[in-house]
């Protein structure tokens, strides 16, 4: 039993939303061995699933997309302001998750808009 129902509490939001190695640390893994205790951190609350996004920029976002991507981290694309999960994370079922609240300025692309600057939703669905 997860801490959160032990506690009566709500369910926390599974979401990354800042992830800074410094420039002399960076290369050594870091960013992975956080990114993996996030999500250990995700699963003890019982969440199934954690979304982040990232700069979409193919040159400037090349790293930090690489390493999401790496660790199982998809972009998220859908005509309707939805999560579509893909089939290999739900086993074919047709499920959705409501993103309504997000702008849907280039969100079939995966891209949306805050305060002007673009970014790449990604989720994963946690095993």
């Amino acid at each position: 039993e997860s801490d959160c129902r032990k506690k009566a509490l709500p369910p926390p939001n599974g979401r990354v939303t800042n992830l800074l190695i410094g420039e002399e640390y960076r290369g050594r893994g870091y960013s992975k061995t956080l990114m993996k205790a996030a999500e250990g951190l995700a699963k003890r609350w019982d969440l199934d699933t954690i979304c982040l996004h990232v700069d979409p920029d193919t040159e400037n976002g090349r790293i930090p997309q690489n390493l999401y991507q790496g660790l199982g981290y998809r972009p998220v694309v859908d005509n309707n302001n939805n999560i579509q999960q893909s089939d290999e994370d739900n086993n074919n079922n047709d499920t959705v998750e409501d993103f309504s609240w997000m702008s849907n300025t280039n969100f079939q692309s995966g891209i949306y808009m805050v305060e002007e600057v673009p970014l790449l939703f990604m989720r994963r669905k946690l095993s």
